[in-house]
C-alpha cells in the first residue's frame, strides 16, 4: 500500500534539522546586520566630517560653532540644546537637511537628518542625535577663543566627532549615573540631551562593543580601545590638547593613542 504523507517521527526529525539549522545560521545573519550597521554608521560619521570641513573653510578654520552659556537648557547655543548647535547649523548648512518657517528642523521620514542617526539607536524620533562632539572645539575654557584645525599638531589623534553612548553602557558599569543622551534630538530648542561631551566613558561602544571615532584629520576608525576610555578623570578640552601636543601640564585624554 502506498503511504502518503509523513509519519510522526519523521515531522519530527524535519523539524528538529530545521531548528538546528537556524540556531547555526541566525548568529552568523546577526552578525551580517550588525556589521552592515556599523559601516552605515560609519558612512554618517564621514557625511559630518565632511560637514565640519566645509564649516572650517567658511568660519576662518574653526571647527564647529562656539558654546554660547544660557541661563536656560533651551537657549540656542547652550550646551544642552539642539537648535542652532553644531548639529543643526551642520544639517541645515551642509547636508540639505530640511527645515520649517519657524526655523526648527523638518523631521520628514526620509530626509537627510537621518545622519545624525546611527542605525542601532532604537530610539524612535526622526530628527534623533545619536553621535556626540569633542568639547575640545566649543569651549575655550577662559581661553581668548575655541580652538582652530590648524592649532593641532597631531590632527589624525585629535577626537572629532563619535557614537554617543546612547545605550548608557558607561551607566551600566557603574562609571556614572547620568544617562545624557536619552532625549537628544536635532533642531529642538526643547532637546535636553548633549551634543557635546568631554568625558571619554561617554564615547559609545554601540556596535558589537566597538565605537565609530572620527578625528579633526578625517578618518573615521571602529575602536575596542581608546585613550581614556576606562579613566574617568580623561577630559577633551582645549587646554588639555594644547597641554598633550607640548607635553607639559595636564591634559589625560585630549588625544587618542
Amino acid at each position: 500500500m502506498k503511504r502518503s504523507g509523513f509519519t510522526l517521527i519523521e515531522l519530527l526529525v524535519v523539524i528538529a534539522v530545521i531548528a538546528i539549522l537556524a540556531a547555526l545560521l541566525l548568529p552568523a545573519l546577526n552578525s551580517a546586520k550588525q556589521k552592515a550597521e556599523a559601516i552605515q554608521c560609519t558612512g554618517n560619521l564621514k557625511q559630518l566630517v565632511s560637514a565640519s570641513i566645509s564649516y572650517r573653510n567658511d568660519f576662518s578654520d574653526f571647527v564647529m560653532p562656539p558654546m554660547i552659556s544660557g541661563t536656560s537648557s533651551g537657549d540656542p547655543g547652550h550646551q544642552y540644546a539642539a537648535r542652532y548647535w553644531w548639529p543643526y547649523f551642520y544639517g541645515v548648512f551642509y547636508l540639505g537637511a530640511p527645515y520649517k518657517k519657524t526655523g526648527a528642523a523638518d523631521p520628514v521620514k526620509g530626509n537627510n537628518w537621518n545622519v545624525f542617526r546611527c542605525p542601532t539607536d532604537s530610539h524612535k524620533n526622526n530628527l534623533r542625535l545619536s553621535y556626540v562632539a569633542a568639547r575640545t572645539w566649543v569651549d575655550p575654557r577662559g581661553t581668548a577663543a575655541p580652538l582652530k584645525a590648524a592649532q593641532v599638531k597631531m590632527p589624525s589623534r585629535a577626537y572629532l566627532i563619535m557614537d554617543a553612548d546612547y545605550n548608557h553602557t558607561a551607566v551600566a558599569k557603574g562609571v556614572t549615573t547620568a544617562e545624557h543622551f536619552k532625549t537628544t534630538n536635532v533642531g529642538t530648542s526643547a532637546s535636553t540631551g548633549e551634543c557635546i561631551t568631554p568625558n571619554l566613558y561617554e564615547i559609545g561602544p554601540v556596535h558589537m562593543g566597538r565605537a565609530g571615532i572620527s578625528y579633526l584629520d578625517g578618518h573615521v576608525a571602529s575602536r575596542q580601545h581608546w585613550k581614556g576610555r576606562n579613566n574617568t578623570s580623561a577630559r577633551m578640552y582645549k587646554d588639555y590638547l594644547l597641554n598633550e601636543q607640548n607635553n607639559v601640564g595636564t591634559y589625560c585624554g585630549a588625544m587618542d593613542y
